[in-house]
């Protein structure tokens, strides 16, 4: 389909969420011009995308190869991938190692095979842990959290706990204050980053939930979502059709 329409990408969400609709947010996902397949293991990975490419052979949806340069592409991410320094190939039948620290710059993390001194560095991410830091300041300015911070101290309850890092936690999950640009900007990282594909309301909430916690979390989510524009569009494209 030709992307340089007007609505072109809303439609093709639209038509592909129809077409997918029994295995959404099972093992599929459709975001603006992309369908993720996401699997357990190797094999279901294999099964999924089986069931995907035959569904979409039953509708009689084809891509158009010659419009775009696959192959040119696939070369290009393969070196990127596998040259040196960056990457070395992982061998399948050995285990992985995963070392990890931080810093002030950010966080790393190496994904090593037999050990560290072998030289098989497989990869390197460095992130700056922006919303860490704005949590634990937030922290240090509500009034609710210091008086947390000064029970925990004294073991006066249980579910709250101050750790290394200096941030409060609630049943070992991030204590967020009452801070709304904060939550903001956690939840727009959560529903719009370029890592992310604007899942729903409970897939969101279910992510989040094992890292942050704040009282009405559920429902700041569900608010959040309403006020998303690209929800917005797709939603209105489906009560259209």
């Amino acid at each position: 389909m030709s992307f340089g329409l007007t609505n072109a990408l809303a439609a093709f969400m639209d038509l592909m969420n129809r077409v997918f609709q029994p295995y959404l947010d099972q093992f599929v996902v459709v975001f603006i011009d992309d369908i993720l397949v996401y699997s357990k293991t190797n094999e279901e990975h294999d099964a999924h995308l089986r069931v995907i490419l035959q569904t979409l052979r039953d509708k009689k949806i084809y891509a158009k190869l010659s419009k775009y340069k696959c192959q040119e592409s696939f070369e290009s991410l393969k070196n990127v991938l596998t040259e040196a320094p960056m990457v070395v190939q992982p061998e399948s039948d050995k285990d992985y190692t995963i070392y990890s620290d931080a810093y002030h710059n950010g966080l790393g993390y190496v994904l090593m095979q037999d050990g560290k001194d072998n030289g098989t560095l497989m990869v390197e991410l460095k992130l700056k842990p922006l919303l860490m830091e704005r949590i634990k300041e937030s922290q240090r300015k509500d009034e609710k959290c210091l008086v947390r911070f000064e029970q925990v101290e004294k073991g006066e309850i249980k579910d709250f706990e101050a750790k290394s890092n200096g941030c409060l936690y609630y049943k070992d999950r991030v204590y967020v204050p009452n801070d709304e640009e904060l939550k903001r900007d956690i939840l727009s990282e959560a529903h719009c980053s370029q890592l992310t594909m604007h899942p729903g309301g409970n897939k969101m909430y279910k992510d989040l939930k094992g890292s942050y916690w704040w009282s009405g979390m559920k429902k700041t989510i569900t608010k959040f979502i309403a006020k998303c524009l690209t929800c917005q569009q797709v939603n209105a494209t489906h009560q259209v059709a």
